[in-house]
Protein backbone atom coordinates (compact mmCIF):
# COMPACT_ATOMS: atom_id res chain seq x y z
CA UNK A 1 0.00 0.00 0.00
CA UNK A 2 1.31 3.55 -1.27
CA UNK A 3 2.05 5.50 2.74
CA UNK A 4 0.64 8.89 2.43
CA UNK A 5 1.99 11.69 5.36
CA UNK A 6 -2.22 12.76 6.46
CA UNK A 7 -5.42 12.15 6.07
CA UNK A 8 -8.14 14.65 5.45
CA UNK A 9 -11.64 13.48 6.78
CA UNK A 10 -14.25 16.09 5.10
CA UNK A 11 -17.70 14.70 6.65
CA UNK A 12 -19.45 17.76 4.57
CA UNK A 13 -21.08 18.05 1.71
CA UNK A 14 -18.54 19.71 -0.28
CA UNK A 15 -15.00 18.77 -0.64
CA UNK A 16 -12.59 21.18 1.11
CA UNK A 17 -9.88 23.36 -1.12
CA UNK A 18 -6.43 21.30 -1.03
CA UNK A 19 -4.97 23.17 -4.42
CA UNK A 20 -2.36 24.68 -2.71
CA UNK A 21 -1.39 23.07 0.12
CA UNK A 22 2.78 22.75 0.63
CA UNK A 23 2.29 18.89 1.59
CA UNK A 24 1.50 16.95 -1.24
CA UNK A 25 1.21 13.20 -0.54
CA UNK A 26 -2.31 13.60 1.54
CA UNK A 27 -4.99 11.49 1.47
CA UNK A 28 -8.52 12.95 1.12
CA UNK A 29 -11.76 10.54 2.47
CA UNK A 30 -15.41 12.04 2.36
CA UNK A 31 -16.82 10.23 5.11
CA UNK A 32 -18.41 10.59 8.53
CA UNK A 33 -17.21 7.68 11.11
CA UNK A 34 -13.31 7.59 12.20
CA UNK A 35 -13.87 3.77 12.09
CA UNK A 36 -14.28 3.83 8.47
CA UNK A 37 -11.50 6.23 8.03
CA UNK A 38 -9.40 4.34 9.80
CA UNK A 39 -10.34 1.02 8.04
CA UNK A 40 -9.53 2.89 4.32
CA UNK A 41 -6.38 5.43 5.33
CA UNK A 42 -3.11 4.05 7.33
CA UNK A 43 -1.99 7.64 7.81
CA UNK A 44 -1.31 8.24 11.42
CA UNK A 45 -2.26 11.87 11.34
CA UNK A 46 -5.95 13.24 10.71
CA UNK A 47 -7.50 16.42 9.96
CA UNK A 48 -11.29 16.38 10.43
CA UNK A 49 -12.91 19.26 9.17
CA UNK A 50 -16.41 19.69 7.45
CA UNK A 51 -15.75 23.67 5.73
CA UNK A 52 -15.86 23.21 1.95
CA UNK A 53 -13.38 26.56 2.14
CA UNK A 54 -10.02 27.06 1.30
CA UNK A 55 -7.36 25.89 3.82
CA UNK A 56 -4.08 27.41 4.40
CA UNK A 57 -1.27 26.80 1.96
CA UNK A 58 0.77 25.03 5.27
CA UNK A 59 -2.21 23.86 7.01
CA UNK A 60 -1.24 19.98 5.94
CA UNK A 61 2.41 20.40 7.06
CA UNK A 62 1.51 22.26 10.26
CA UNK A 63 -0.94 19.54 11.50
CA UNK A 64 1.39 16.80 10.45
CA UNK A 65 4.29 18.05 12.63
CA UNK A 66 1.80 19.67 15.53
CA UNK A 67 0.48 15.88 15.47
CA UNK A 68 4.16 14.46 16.25
CA UNK A 69 3.91 15.13 20.06
CA UNK A 70 0.05 16.29 20.61
CA UNK A 71 -3.08 14.47 20.66
CA UNK A 72 -4.93 17.14 18.90
CA UNK A 73 -4.34 20.10 16.83
CA UNK A 74 -6.74 23.47 17.19
CA UNK A 75 -6.44 26.52 15.20
CA UNK A 76 -7.71 29.82 15.81
CA UNK A 77 -10.59 28.82 13.68
CA UNK A 78 -11.38 25.89 16.00
CA UNK A 79 -14.65 25.10 18.03
CA UNK A 80 -14.28 23.78 21.12
CA UNK A 81 -11.96 21.29 21.38
CA UNK A 82 -11.31 18.66 22.07
CA UNK A 83 -14.22 16.82 22.34
CA UNK A 84 -15.67 13.64 23.67
CA UNK A 85 -16.68 12.71 20.33
CA UNK A 86 -16.25 13.92 17.20
CA UNK A 87 -19.85 13.40 16.11
CA UNK A 88 -21.27 16.52 14.74
CA UNK A 89 -17.99 18.32 15.45
CA UNK A 90 -17.31 20.81 12.48
CA UNK A 91 -13.49 21.25 12.96
CA UNK A 92 -10.69 22.16 11.95
CA UNK A 93 -9.06 19.47 14.20
CA UNK A 94 -6.09 17.38 14.00
CA UNK A 95 -6.28 14.05 15.53
CA UNK A 96 -3.52 11.32 16.27
CA UNK A 97 -4.31 7.82 15.02
CA UNK A 98 -4.48 6.57 18.44
CA UNK A 99 -6.96 8.86 19.74
CA UNK A 100 -9.21 8.35 16.70
CA UNK A 101 -8.97 4.71 16.89
CA UNK A 102 -10.13 4.90 20.86
CA UNK A 103 -13.54 4.64 21.86
CA UNK A 104 -16.26 7.78 23.07
CA UNK A 105 -15.31 9.62 24.73
CA UNK A 106 -12.36 10.73 23.28
CA UNK A 107 -8.64 10.83 25.75
CA UNK A 108 -7.94 14.03 26.47
CA UNK A 109 -4.28 14.16 25.63
CA UNK A 110 -1.96 16.73 24.88
CA UNK A 111 -3.79 19.84 22.39
CA UNK A 112 -1.30 21.88 20.39
CA UNK A 113 -3.11 25.37 19.77
CA UNK A 114 -1.77 27.53 16.47
CA UNK A 115 -3.18 30.96 16.60
CA UNK A 116 -3.47 31.13 13.27
CA UNK A 117 -6.31 30.40 10.93
CA UNK A 118 -6.96 26.39 8.78
CA UNK A 119 -9.23 27.73 6.61
CA UNK A 120 -8.87 31.11 5.32
CA UNK A 121 -11.02 31.82 2.86
CA UNK A 122 -13.65 30.61 0.45
CA UNK A 123 -13.07 27.13 -2.17
CA UNK A 124 -11.23 28.85 -5.14
CA UNK A 125 -10.92 25.50 -6.91
CA UNK A 126 -14.08 22.43 -7.43
CA UNK A 127 -12.70 19.62 -8.34
CA UNK A 128 -14.50 16.91 -7.27
CA UNK A 129 -11.44 15.02 -5.13
CA UNK A 130 -7.90 15.67 -5.37
CA UNK A 131 -5.14 13.34 -4.15
CA UNK A 132 -1.40 12.93 -5.37
CA UNK A 133 -1.16 9.94 -8.33
CA UNK A 134 0.40 7.18 -6.80
CA UNK A 135 -1.07 7.48 -3.02
CA UNK A 136 -4.66 5.23 -4.13
CA UNK A 137 -7.42 4.88 -6.79
CA UNK A 138 -9.55 7.27 -7.29
CA UNK A 139 -12.12 6.39 -4.75
CA UNK A 140 -9.70 5.94 -2.01
CA UNK A 141 -10.35 2.51 -1.71
CA UNK A 142 -7.08 1.71 0.01
CA UNK A 143 -6.64 -1.62 2.32
CA UNK A 144 -4.31 -1.56 5.01
CA UNK A 145 -1.84 -4.41 4.89
CA UNK A 146 -0.90 -5.46 8.25
CA UNK A 147 1.20 -8.38 7.84
CA UNK A 148 4.32 -8.25 8.84
CA UNK A 149 3.81 -4.60 10.12
CA UNK A 150 5.92 -5.37 13.18
CA UNK A 151 7.98 -8.58 12.96
CA UNK A 152 9.41 -7.49 9.59
CA UNK A 153 11.50 -4.21 11.14
CA UNK A 154 11.84 -6.43 14.30
CA UNK A 155 13.71 -9.58 12.71
CA UNK A 156 16.08 -7.04 10.49
CA UNK A 157 16.92 -5.18 13.89
CA UNK A 158 17.90 -8.11 15.53
CA UNK A 159 20.12 -9.38 12.07
CA UNK A 160 21.76 -5.57 11.62
CA UNK A 161 22.80 -5.63 15.08
CA UNK A 162 24.87 -8.47 15.61
CA UNK A 163 22.78 -9.99 18.16
CA UNK A 164 22.58 -13.41 16.17
CA UNK A 165 26.37 -13.57 15.24
CA UNK A 166 28.50 -15.77 17.43
CA UNK A 167 31.70 -13.90 16.20
CA UNK A 168 30.23 -10.53 17.38
CA UNK A 169 29.41 -11.69 20.65
CA UNK A 170 33.07 -13.37 20.56
CA UNK A 171 34.93 -9.69 19.19
CA UNK A 172 32.60 -7.72 21.34
CA UNK A 173 30.50 -8.94 24.07
CA UNK A 174 29.66 -5.94 25.86
CA UNK A 175 29.07 -3.52 22.91
CA UNK A 176 26.81 -6.88 21.69
CA UNK A 177 24.92 -6.62 24.90
CA UNK A 178 24.48 -2.98 24.92
CA UNK A 179 22.34 -3.58 21.55
CA UNK A 180 19.61 -4.96 23.70
CA UNK A 181 19.19 -1.47 24.96
CA UNK A 182 16.41 0.25 23.63
CA UNK A 183 18.19 3.25 21.80
CA UNK A 184 15.21 5.80 23.12
CA UNK A 185 16.92 5.02 26.67
CA UNK A 186 20.83 5.34 25.58
CA UNK A 187 19.83 9.02 24.07
CA UNK A 188 18.27 9.73 27.66
CA UNK A 189 21.76 8.54 29.31
CA UNK A 190 24.10 10.45 26.97
CA UNK A 191 21.53 13.64 27.39
CA UNK A 192 21.80 13.17 31.01
CA UNK A 193 25.28 12.38 31.13
CA UNK A 194 26.41 15.12 28.72
CA UNK A 195 28.30 13.29 26.76
CA UNK A 196 28.01 10.04 24.35
CA UNK A 197 27.96 6.80 27.24
CA UNK A 198 26.75 4.90 23.79
CA UNK A 199 27.59 5.24 20.48
CA UNK A 200 24.27 5.38 18.50
CA UNK A 201 26.19 6.06 14.81
CA UNK A 202 25.92 1.91 14.51
CA UNK A 203 22.39 2.34 14.20
CA UNK A 204 23.23 3.68 10.40
CA UNK A 205 23.75 0.52 9.35
CA UNK A 206 20.34 -0.76 9.34
CA UNK A 207 18.13 2.76 10.01
CA UNK A 208 18.92 4.28 6.11
CA UNK A 209 18.03 7.76 5.78
CA UNK A 210 18.53 8.35 9.72
CA UNK A 211 21.10 10.55 10.62
CA UNK A 212 23.45 10.74 14.02
CA UNK A 213 23.79 14.23 15.51
CA UNK A 214 25.59 14.91 19.05
CA UNK A 215 24.64 11.92 20.66
CA UNK A 216 20.85 11.30 19.23
CA UNK A 217 20.13 9.47 16.17
CA UNK A 218 17.51 11.28 13.97
CA UNK A 219 15.40 9.72 12.17
CA UNK A 220 13.64 12.47 9.48
CA UNK A 221 9.94 13.32 8.97
CA UNK A 222 9.63 12.66 5.11
CA UNK A 223 6.73 13.69 2.91
CA UNK A 224 6.21 15.17 -0.28
CA UNK A 225 6.33 18.82 -0.95
CA UNK A 226 4.58 21.34 -3.59
CA UNK A 227 6.86 21.89 -6.87
CA UNK A 228 9.31 24.78 -6.87
CA UNK A 229 8.27 26.02 -10.22
CA UNK A 230 11.43 26.57 -11.61
CA UNK A 231 12.50 28.76 -8.86
CA UNK A 232 15.63 27.82 -6.89
CA UNK A 233 14.79 27.38 -2.99
CA UNK A 234 16.93 29.53 -0.31
CA UNK A 235 16.18 28.40 3.11
CA UNK A 236 16.89 31.27 6.24
CA UNK A 237 17.45 29.62 9.72
CA UNK A 238 16.89 32.05 12.59
CA UNK A 239 16.36 31.91 16.36
CA UNK A 240 13.20 33.83 16.79
CA UNK A 241 10.71 37.14 14.80
CA UNK A 242 11.56 39.90 17.13
CA UNK A 243 13.95 42.64 16.82
CA UNK A 244 17.58 41.93 17.28
CA UNK A 245 20.70 43.52 14.85
CA UNK A 246 21.21 40.24 13.97
CA UNK A 247 17.23 40.14 12.67
CA UNK A 248 17.87 43.99 10.84
CA UNK A 249 20.60 42.74 8.76
CA UNK A 250 19.42 39.34 8.12
CA UNK A 251 16.15 41.26 6.58
CA UNK A 252 18.36 43.31 4.74
CA UNK A 253 20.06 40.57 3.03
CA UNK A 254 16.75 38.58 2.40
CA UNK A 255 15.27 41.83 1.06
CA UNK A 256 17.54 41.68 -2.06
CA UNK A 257 16.03 38.04 -2.92
CA UNK A 258 15.10 38.12 -5.86
CA UNK A 259 12.12 36.45 -4.84
CA UNK A 260 10.99 35.92 -9.15
CA UNK A 261 14.03 33.40 -9.41
CA UNK A 262 13.86 32.35 -5.68
CA UNK A 263 11.31 31.04 -2.84
CA UNK A 264 12.33 32.00 0.77
CA UNK A 265 11.31 29.60 3.29
CA UNK A 266 12.20 31.03 6.77
CA UNK A 267 12.62 28.24 9.75
CA UNK A 268 12.26 29.65 13.25
CA UNK A 269 13.76 28.28 16.44
CA UNK A 270 11.52 29.28 19.06
CA UNK A 271 8.53 31.80 19.18
CA UNK A 272 9.20 33.49 22.27
CA UNK A 273 9.55 36.59 20.15
CA UNK A 274 7.42 37.91 16.91
CA UNK A 275 6.95 41.02 17.24
CA UNK A 276 8.55 41.36 13.05
CA UNK A 277 6.92 38.07 11.81
CA UNK A 278 4.62 41.18 9.73
CA UNK A 279 8.43 42.40 8.37
CA UNK A 280 9.49 38.64 7.58
CA UNK A 281 6.05 38.02 5.85
CA UNK A 282 7.00 40.80 3.47
CA UNK A 283 10.61 39.15 2.54
CA UNK A 284 9.49 35.62 2.24
CA UNK A 285 7.10 32.73 0.98
CA UNK A 286 6.74 30.40 4.08
CA UNK A 287 7.70 30.87 7.35
CA UNK A 288 7.63 27.51 9.74
CA UNK A 289 7.52 28.82 13.58
CA UNK A 290 8.78 25.50 15.21
CA UNK A 291 8.24 26.40 18.56
CA UNK A 292 4.62 26.19 18.06
CA UNK A 293 4.93 22.91 15.88
CA UNK A 294 7.22 20.70 18.02
CA UNK A 295 8.61 20.07 21.16
CA UNK A 296 12.10 21.41 21.71
CA UNK A 297 13.65 18.57 21.82
CA UNK A 298 12.45 17.93 18.69
CA UNK A 299 13.60 20.71 16.72
CA UNK A 300 16.53 19.68 15.46
CA UNK A 301 15.00 16.98 13.61
CA UNK A 302 12.48 19.51 12.12
CA UNK A 303 15.02 21.33 10.68
CA UNK A 304 16.40 18.56 9.26
CA UNK A 305 13.25 17.53 7.71
CA UNK A 306 11.99 20.50 6.40
CA UNK A 307 14.99 21.74 4.81
CA UNK A 308 16.01 18.53 3.21
CA UNK A 309 12.04 17.58 1.89
CA UNK A 310 12.05 20.91 0.60
CA UNK A 311 15.36 20.17 -1.02
CA UNK A 312 16.94 23.90 -0.82
CA UNK A 313 19.66 25.17 -2.84
CA UNK A 314 20.94 27.37 -0.25
CA UNK A 315 20.76 27.67 3.73
CA UNK A 316 21.81 30.82 5.87
CA UNK A 317 21.91 30.16 9.46
CA UNK A 318 22.07 33.17 11.93
CA UNK A 319 22.42 32.52 15.76
CA UNK A 320 20.07 29.37 15.28
CA UNK A 321 21.22 26.41 17.95
CA UNK A 322 19.42 24.02 15.80
CA UNK A 323 20.46 25.10 12.17
CA UNK A 324 23.74 24.84 13.44
CA UNK A 325 23.64 21.02 14.97
CA UNK A 326 21.69 19.68 11.93
CA UNK A 327 23.99 20.81 9.20
CA UNK A 328 26.16 17.54 9.18
CA UNK A 329 22.99 15.72 8.64
CA UNK A 330 21.72 18.06 5.97
CA UNK A 331 24.54 18.08 3.98
CA UNK A 332 24.93 14.20 4.19
CA UNK A 333 21.16 14.55 2.52
CA UNK A 334 21.67 17.63 0.38
CA UNK A 335 25.40 17.16 -0.40
CA UNK A 336 24.95 19.83 -3.49
CA UNK A 337 23.55 22.36 -1.00
CA UNK A 338 25.48 25.41 -0.51
CA UNK A 339 26.03 27.24 3.71
CA UNK A 340 26.67 30.62 5.02
CA UNK A 341 25.88 32.03 8.25
CA UNK A 342 26.14 35.32 9.60
CA UNK A 343 28.22 36.93 12.25
CA UNK A 344 27.60 40.44 14.19
CA UNK A 345 29.33 41.25 16.48
CA UNK A 346 33.11 39.57 17.60
CA UNK A 347 33.12 39.45 21.56
CA UNK A 348 33.14 36.00 21.54
CA UNK A 349 29.93 35.45 23.55
CA UNK A 350 27.39 34.93 20.47
CA UNK A 351 27.27 31.13 19.11
CA UNK A 352 28.39 31.86 15.74
CA UNK A 353 31.76 32.61 16.73
CA UNK A 354 32.51 29.32 19.22
CA UNK A 355 30.88 27.05 16.97
CA UNK A 356 32.76 23.47 16.87
CA UNK A 357 35.07 22.78 14.23
CA UNK A 358 32.86 19.96 12.54
CA UNK A 359 29.71 22.39 12.43
CA UNK A 360 32.53 25.26 10.96
CA UNK A 361 33.47 22.93 7.91
CA UNK A 362 30.05 22.41 6.81
CA UNK A 363 29.63 26.07 6.04
CA UNK A 364 30.47 27.51 2.62
CA UNK A 365 30.81 31.03 3.23
CA UNK A 366 30.24 33.36 6.53
CA UNK A 367 29.35 36.76 6.46
CA UNK A 368 30.91 39.02 9.32
CA UNK A 369 30.39 42.86 10.43
CA UNK A 370 33.64 44.31 11.24
CA UNK A 371 37.07 43.70 10.80
CA UNK A 372 37.63 42.41 14.67
CA UNK A 373 35.06 39.81 13.12
CA UNK A 374 37.28 38.92 10.46
CA UNK A 375 40.07 38.58 12.58
CA UNK A 376 38.12 36.04 15.03
CA UNK A 377 37.27 33.68 12.13
CA UNK A 378 39.88 33.79 9.89
CA UNK A 379 42.32 30.94 11.76
CA UNK A 380 39.12 28.91 12.01
CA UNK A 381 38.40 28.72 8.43
CA UNK A 382 38.48 25.52 6.57
CA UNK A 383 40.54 25.39 2.89
CA UNK A 384 37.56 26.70 0.69
CA UNK A 385 35.66 28.18 3.03
CA UNK A 386 35.08 32.42 2.14
CA UNK A 387 34.62 35.18 4.58
CA UNK A 388 32.97 38.12 3.29
CA UNK A 389 32.82 41.41 5.59
CA UNK A 390 29.89 43.37 5.18
CA UNK A 391 29.10 46.05 7.28
CA UNK A 392 25.89 46.16 9.07
CA UNK A 393 23.42 49.31 7.99
CA UNK A 394 21.24 51.40 8.54
CA UNK A 395 18.79 54.26 6.16
CA UNK A 396 19.23 58.06 6.51
CA UNK A 397 16.33 59.35 8.04
CA UNK A 398 15.53 62.83 8.52
CA UNK A 399 17.66 64.51 10.65
CA UNK A 400 15.99 65.76 13.96
CA UNK A 401 16.28 68.98 14.99
CA UNK A 402 18.48 69.02 18.32
CA UNK A 403 17.50 70.38 21.65
CA UNK A 404 16.00 74.06 22.32
CA UNK A 405 19.46 74.84 24.56
CA UNK A 406 17.48 76.93 26.65
CA UNK A 407 15.64 73.59 27.71
CA UNK A 408 16.64 70.56 29.50
CA UNK A 409 18.57 68.02 27.29
CA UNK A 410 17.46 64.96 26.72
CA UNK A 411 19.69 61.23 27.35
CA UNK A 412 18.35 58.02 25.42
CA UNK A 413 18.16 54.76 25.78
CA UNK A 414 17.39 51.89 23.19
CA UNK A 415 16.97 48.04 24.00
CA UNK A 416 15.87 45.61 25.87
CA UNK A 417 15.20 45.89 29.13
CA UNK A 418 17.60 43.18 30.53
CA UNK A 419 20.57 42.26 32.27
CA UNK A 420 21.83 41.75 28.89
CA UNK A 421 21.27 45.12 27.72
CA UNK A 422 23.17 46.75 30.69
CA UNK A 423 19.56 48.98 31.87
CA UNK A 424 20.95 47.91 35.18
CA UNK A 425 23.41 50.84 35.02
CA UNK A 426 20.54 53.43 34.25
CA UNK A 427 19.85 54.47 37.97
CA UNK A 428 23.68 54.23 38.68
CA UNK A 429 24.35 56.33 35.54
CA UNK A 430 21.30 59.12 36.25
CA UNK A 431 21.99 59.23 39.46
CA UNK A 432 25.68 60.30 39.18
CA UNK A 433 24.84 62.71 35.90
CA UNK A 434 22.64 64.12 38.39
CA UNK A 435 25.24 64.70 41.12
CA UNK A 436 27.79 65.88 38.62
CA UNK A 437 25.39 68.86 36.85
CA UNK A 438 23.61 69.63 40.09
CA UNK A 439 20.46 71.83 38.57
CA UNK A 440 21.70 71.20 34.95
CA UNK A 441 19.07 68.20 34.86
CA UNK A 442 18.69 66.59 32.24
CA UNK A 443 15.61 64.43 30.31
CA UNK A 444 15.64 60.24 30.57
CA UNK A 445 13.65 59.12 27.66
CA UNK A 446 13.95 54.93 27.68
CA UNK A 447 12.62 52.77 25.09
CA UNK A 448 12.36 49.25 25.34
CA UNK A 449 10.57 46.17 27.50
CA UNK A 450 11.48 43.64 29.15
CA UNK A 451 12.04 41.70 33.02
CA UNK A 452 14.05 44.92 34.17
CA UNK A 453 11.39 47.12 33.60
CA UNK A 454 9.15 47.23 35.89
CA UNK A 455 12.21 47.70 38.50
CA UNK A 456 13.31 50.34 36.37
CA UNK A 457 10.70 52.44 36.42
CA UNK A 458 10.77 52.48 40.35
CA UNK A 459 14.13 53.77 40.35
CA UNK A 460 14.14 56.01 37.52
CA UNK A 461 11.31 57.82 38.81
CA UNK A 462 13.37 59.93 40.64
CA UNK A 463 14.87 61.10 37.64
CA UNK A 464 11.67 61.81 35.86
CA UNK A 465 12.63 58.87 33.27
CA UNK A 466 9.93 58.95 30.88
CA UNK A 467 9.25 54.93 29.06
CA UNK A 468 8.10 54.49 26.17
CA UNK A 469 7.32 50.65 24.63
CA UNK A 470 9.06 49.07 21.56
CA UNK A 471 6.61 49.80 18.81
CA UNK A 472 6.95 53.80 19.28
CA UNK A 473 8.15 55.78 16.79
CA UNK A 474 11.89 56.02 16.37
CA UNK A 475 11.83 59.74 14.60
CA UNK A 476 9.74 60.39 17.66
CA UNK A 477 11.94 59.25 19.73
CA UNK A 478 15.12 60.94 18.71
CA UNK A 479 13.31 64.17 18.49
CA UNK A 480 13.66 64.40 22.38
CA UNK A 481 17.15 62.73 22.59
CA UNK A 482 20.71 64.65 21.79
CA UNK A 483 22.56 62.26 23.37
CA UNK A 484 22.49 58.16 23.37
CA UNK A 485 23.69 55.80 25.63
CA UNK A 486 24.97 52.19 24.85
CA UNK A 487 26.21 50.16 27.91
CA UNK A 488 25.11 46.98 26.10
CA UNK A 489 28.94 45.18 24.39
CA UNK A 490 26.22 42.75 22.56
CA UNK A 491 25.73 43.90 18.69
CA UNK A 492 22.04 45.17 19.50
CA UNK A 493 24.43 47.90 20.63
CA UNK A 494 26.12 48.76 17.82
CA UNK A 495 22.58 48.98 16.20
CA UNK A 496 21.60 51.30 18.18
CA UNK A 497 24.84 53.53 17.95
CA UNK A 498 24.12 53.31 13.89
CA UNK A 499 20.63 54.65 14.16
CA UNK A 500 21.87 57.54 17.18
CA UNK A 501 24.79 58.24 14.21
CA UNK A 502 21.76 58.02 11.01
CA UNK A 503 19.78 60.98 12.71
CA UNK A 504 22.61 63.13 13.65
CA UNK A 505 23.23 62.50 17.66
CA UNK A 506 26.40 61.34 19.17
CA UNK A 507 26.86 58.16 21.34
CA UNK A 508 28.48 57.46 24.76
CA UNK A 509 29.35 53.90 25.01
CA UNK A 510 31.31 50.77 27.12
CA UNK A 511 33.86 49.16 24.97
CA UNK A 512 33.21 45.96 22.85
CA UNK A 513 35.49 44.18 20.80
CA UNK A 514 35.78 45.96 17.27
CA UNK A 515 33.45 48.52 18.45
CA UNK A 516 35.91 51.38 17.83
CA UNK A 517 35.43 50.95 14.21
CA UNK A 518 32.03 51.90 14.36
CA UNK A 519 32.34 54.97 17.32
CA UNK A 520 35.42 57.43 16.68
CA UNK A 521 36.25 60.19 18.44
CA UNK A 522 34.68 62.98 16.48
CA UNK A 523 31.27 61.33 16.89
CA UNK A 524 30.85 59.50 19.93
CA UNK A 525 32.86 58.51 23.68
CA UNK A 526 34.18 54.88 24.32
CA UNK A 527 34.84 53.74 28.28
CA UNK A 528 35.73 50.87 29.94
CA UNK A 529 33.58 49.07 31.27
CA UNK A 530 33.51 46.20 34.22
CA UNK A 531 34.05 47.79 37.88
CA UNK A 532 33.40 51.37 38.06
CA UNK A 533 31.90 51.57 34.18
CA UNK A 534 28.68 53.27 34.86
CA UNK A 535 30.68 55.88 36.99
CA UNK A 536 33.16 56.24 33.67
CA UNK A 537 29.84 56.53 31.26
CA UNK A 538 28.11 59.56 33.33
CA UNK A 539 31.15 61.29 33.91
CA UNK A 540 31.35 61.16 29.68
CA UNK A 541 27.73 62.11 29.47
CA UNK A 542 28.19 64.91 32.29
CA UNK A 543 30.87 66.56 29.96
CA UNK A 544 28.90 66.21 26.70
CA UNK A 545 25.69 67.92 27.84
CA UNK A 546 27.89 70.80 29.49
CA UNK A 547 28.89 71.20 26.11
CA UNK A 548 26.22 71.88 23.46
CA UNK A 549 27.81 72.89 21.11
CA UNK A 550 30.02 69.41 20.90
CA UNK A 551 27.39 67.63 20.91
CA UNK A 552 25.51 69.11 17.58
CA UNK A 553 28.85 68.57 16.06
CA UNK A 554 29.43 65.28 17.43
CA UNK A 555 25.86 64.33 16.34
CA UNK A 556 27.11 65.41 12.17
CA UNK A 557 29.96 63.78 12.33
CA UNK A 558 28.30 60.00 13.25
CA UNK A 559 25.53 60.81 10.64
CA UNK A 560 28.88 61.63 8.26
CA UNK A 561 30.20 58.93 9.13
CA UNK A 562 27.35 56.64 8.33
CA UNK A 563 26.68 58.25 4.80
CA UNK A 564 30.61 57.26 4.03
CA UNK A 565 30.82 53.45 5.47
CA UNK A 566 27.62 52.42 6.61
CA UNK A 567 25.26 53.09 3.87
CA UNK A 568 22.19 50.69 3.48
CA UNK A 569 22.60 51.33 -0.29
CA UNK A 570 25.92 50.15 -0.27
CA UNK A 571 25.16 46.94 2.13
CA UNK A 572 22.28 46.05 -0.27
CA UNK A 573 24.51 45.92 -3.04
CA UNK A 574 27.36 43.92 -1.08
CA UNK A 575 24.13 41.26 -0.05
CA UNK A 576 23.02 40.74 -3.76
CA UNK A 577 26.79 40.09 -4.74
CA UNK A 578 26.88 37.82 -2.07
CA UNK A 579 23.53 35.84 -2.44
CA UNK A 580 25.19 35.44 -6.49
CA UNK A 581 28.20 33.82 -5.56
CA UNK A 582 26.58 31.76 -3.07
CA UNK A 583 23.83 30.52 -5.33
CA UNK A 584 26.27 30.00 -8.47
CA UNK A 585 29.52 28.72 -5.74
CA UNK A 586 30.25 25.28 -6.36
CA UNK A 587 29.94 23.26 -2.63
CA UNK A 588 33.04 21.74 -1.12
CA UNK A 589 31.18 18.33 -1.16
CA UNK A 590 34.47 16.60 -0.19
CA UNK A 591 34.69 19.07 2.58
CA UNK A 592 31.08 18.91 4.09
CA UNK A 593 30.88 15.21 3.56
CA UNK A 594 34.02 14.17 5.75
CA UNK A 595 33.90 13.75 9.65
CA UNK A 596 31.23 11.81 11.92
CA UNK A 597 27.37 11.28 11.39
CA UNK A 598 27.41 11.17 7.75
Amino acid sequence: MAQVSICVVSTGAATPDLSDQTLRDYQLLRVDSEAEALSRSGADAFLWLSSAGRLAPQALEDCLWALQSADWVTWKDTGAAPMPSLKGVAGPLGISRRVMASPDPKPGGLVRRLPWACVIGPAEVHAEESIPEGVGSRKYDIELDREGYWLGPLVAHVQNSGLLSAERWRADPVGTASMVVPVALKEWVNRSAGQEVFDLAIYQRFQPGTTYSHGRLLRPLRYAVASNGGRKRIAIMVPHLGASAGSTALLHLVSEIDRRANEVIVVVETSADNRWKERWMRVSDRIFELGRLVDSADVERAVLSLVTNWGVDALIVSEASAGYRALSGIRSHLPELRTADMVLGAAGEGLAVDLPMDTVDRLDFRLVDSEAGMRRLAPMAPDGQQLRKIRSAVDLPRVPPPGDMRKRLGVGFLGVLAESSGADWLPSIAGEVARLRGTAKADWLITGSGPREVGLRNLMRRYDAQFFRDEVNLSAFFERVDVVVVVSENPDGDRTALEAFSRARPVVAVEADGRDELITDDCGVLVTGGHDGALRVAQSLADLLDDPDKLVAMGMAGRERVLEFYSLSEARRQYREFLRELLAAEPAVSRSLSGPGT
